[in-house]
């Protein structure tokens, strides 16, 4: 979708679609069979024959780097699946080997938030390293007086407008603005209801109920999946 920073102007673009209809090479994996929870842009990378359409992606314990190929039928797995503690092994004995609720890229290169319960963990995931696992509303003061998101965070979103993140719960959302390195980052906007009185285009779609494994047949033949394991 494009979901129109700073409107209303929200609108599908496609959709919507199994995710291994969309994404062949997770045909067969526990991201297409079972789904993603959370996921991060992947900006570590970037030159002249690496555009920016690299991701990491969550599902439960495990995780994988991929190339989505925005627009096109050439997406493939880079690194995994693997577990998140083969991946990131500083999260082994940690809750976040056991799953990611939300996750978002920072403006820092190389950098992401990944969140857990209560709790926020800063990575280096280039590297990789483990900068500081904390309490959300340590770091995250402006979300005190909000207890919806300071408890937990269902997903999240890094907004094309610089250093401003999308933040979602059951049927909330709140905007709020980044400030890596700093813990004076403040709520632009919310928390306000996501459907039917703000993003018209996810009107019928959301909520959904969809915490199972999805049974379908894909469009195309299983790939082979370009993957290092």
């Amino acid at each position: 979708m494009n979901y129109g920073p700073a409107t209303r102007d929200d609108k599908i673009i496609s959709g919507l679609r199994y995710i291994g209809n969309t994404l062949q090479s997770l045909v067969g994996t526990a991201f297409a069979e079972h789904g993603i929870d959370a996921a991060f842009a992947c900006h570590d990378n970037h030159g002249f024959l690496c555009a920016r359409s690299e991701a990491m992606i969550f599902s439960a314990n495990l995780c994988a780097r991929i190339n989505f190929a925005p627009r096109t039928t050439r997406d493939r797995i880079i690194q995994g699946p693997k577990t998140i503690s083969q991946m990131f092994p500083f999260f082994k004995g940690t809750s976040f080997e056991k799953g990611i609720d939300a996750a978002f890229e920072s403006t820092v290169t190389g950098e992401a938030y990944l969140f857990k319960g209560a709790e926020f963990a800063l990575i280096n995931y280039s590297r990789p390293i483990l900068i500081e696992i904390r309490p959300i509303v340590d770091v995250f003061k402006c979300f005190r007086d909000c207890y919806l998101f300071a408890t937990d965070i269902g997903a999240a979103l890094a907004s094309h407008v610089s250093k401003d993140v999308y933040l979602f719960k059951e049927n909330d959302y709140l905007l709020f603005h980044l400030t890596p390195g700093e813990t004076n980052h403040y709520i632009i906007g919310g928390p306000k209801e996501i459907v039917p009185r703000n993003w018209p285009s996810l009107k019928g779609i959301l909520p959904r109920k969809n915490k199972a494994l999805d049974i379908y047949e894909s469009l195309q033949p299983n790939p082979v999946r370009d993957q290092d394991d």
